[in-house]
């Protein structure tokens, strides 16, 4: 064999080596990307919102309501699911339990109850959600929607706060889809 054929020989050898490992790496990229889409499959799929609610008064007449809502649209349940957010009336942050969320369904609950300052609105709240997926894995998503992994699950740990009642309320069901 000439040395000009030992030399093309040995370069197509390198270059498929190289193809190999390129290709090899991909795969693997590909299969832990796969592997964490799947890992956040059911925390995608859980979302907090605050809006109005009317809440009936005695008498005649409704009021406006803030309120918070956890949507589950997963296929399981969402557990230890609670929501921290900006309260007006004490000028920091508060903390409301929903429990386990169950799937395919709203929950809310009144944070704020009557009349606020004027202009005030329920988007003010800033709403942080955070739970455990069925996994045990615990997530937060933020105000603005960016879904992460919960970097403290142990700070969680501790006493809810409610604004305006001592015992904690109980989430409402506000809407269920049964089926697919």
């Amino acid at each position: 064999m000439t040395p000009v054929l030992t030399w093309i020989n040995t370069g197509g050898t390198l270059v498929a080596i190289a193809t190999s490992l390129f290709l090899l790496r991909q795969g693997q990229k590909d299969r832990r990307q796969v592997r964490e889409d799947r890992r956040r499959e059911q925390a995608t799929r859980l979302t907090a919102w605050p809006d109005w609610v009317t809440s009936p008064v005695h008498g005649d007449a409704d009021r406006l309501e803030a309120a918070i809502f956890v949507y589950n649209a997963s296929d399981q349940v969402a557990l230890d699911v609670f929501v921290d957010y900006r309260d007006p009336a004490r000028g920091g942050d508060s903390r409301i339990s929903f429990g386990a969320v169950p799937p395919r369904t709203t929950s809310r609950l009144s944070i704020i109850p009557g009349a606020l300052a004027e202009g005030w609105e329920p988007a003010a709240a800033f709403p942080r959600l955070y739970f455990q997926d069925i996994a045990g894995a615990r997530w937060y998503r933020t105000s603005k929607g960016v879904l992460r992994t919960d970097p403290w699950p142990s700070q969680h740990q501790g006493p809810v706060r409610h604004l305006w009642k001592d015992e904690p309320q109980q989430p409402v069901l506000v809407s269920a889809v049964v089926g697919r």
